[in-house]
């Protein structure tokens, strides 16, 4: 099942919200956000998983590094909020482009759930009370983990509202749309598309299908960066 392609600069906020409550994910174009930002923070990325010393960074609030404390789980993660004040030494720049990225994600964020039909008070009131997050996520590549299981993270749905991806570059990600495991791969979209997909909070409010996806082991190591809330 391919995923079909929504245009924001000119689809109506009827299209948007019948494709996620019917898919759980879309995938948009026409979204707005800087492409320059988004290729500058991928890279910000590539070089933010080669530095030794993010270990100094590791903290038990929700800003900073961490990596996950499952034995089947390799991710590696960096951080930032909008209070976020530090960035790893030897990367100035990393913190600013951080931070002018999620604004951006921000403002889409807003967009979509204006869209939604069923955008009631209590909805405003729950996006309002939620912190944005920018995560870079770091997945060892299969060579480096012996007898690997078959997934490198298995199949869930997020918590929050809504989850803001730049199409996979890797191939491995998998979402459940319509009761069928579906791959998305950046080779089958228009360069510079995002991904979409609702989260548990957003089907307790508006009734938006969650969005189950899975991330396969493949041979090559992974990074990304997506746009989150935290629920306070």
């Amino acid at each position: 099942m391919k995923l079909p392609l929504i245009d924001l600069s000119s689809a109506s906020a009827q299209v948007v919200t019948s494709a996620l409550r019917k898919n759980g994910i879309i995938a948009v174009s026409g979204h707005g956000i800087d492409v320059g930002l988004i290729e500058k923070k991928q890279q910000c990325d590539e070089c933010l998983f080669t530095l030794s010393n993010l270990e100094e960074y590791a903290t038990n609030t929700v800003g900073g590094y961490f990596r996950s404390p499952s034995k089947n789980d390799t991710r590696r993660v960096w951080q930032v909020l909008p209070s976020s004040n530090f960035a790893p030494k030897g990367m100035p720049d990393f913190l600013l482009i951080s931070l002018q990225l999620l604004d951006e994600y921000k403002k889409l964020f807003y967009k979509i759930l204006g869209c939604i039909e069923e955008a009631s008070q209590n909805l405003w009131s729950y996006a309002d009370a939620s912190t944005p997050v920018l995560r870079s996520w770091e997945c060892f590549a299969k060579a480096d983990i012996p007898n690997p299981p078959k997934f490198r993270v298995l199949e869930h749905c997020d918590s929050g509202l809504l989850t803001i991806l730049p199409v996979p570059k890797e191939p491995g990600y998998q979402a459940c749309i319509r009761r069928r495991w579906t791959s998305i791969f950046v080779e089958d979209f228009p360069p510079h598309t995002l991904l979409i997909h609702g989260g548990w909070a957003l089907w307790d409010i508006a009734r938006i299908t969650p969005c189950m996806h899975r991330v396969r082991w493949t041979k090559n190591k992974r990074i990304s960066s997506l746009f989150s809330t935290i629920i306070r």
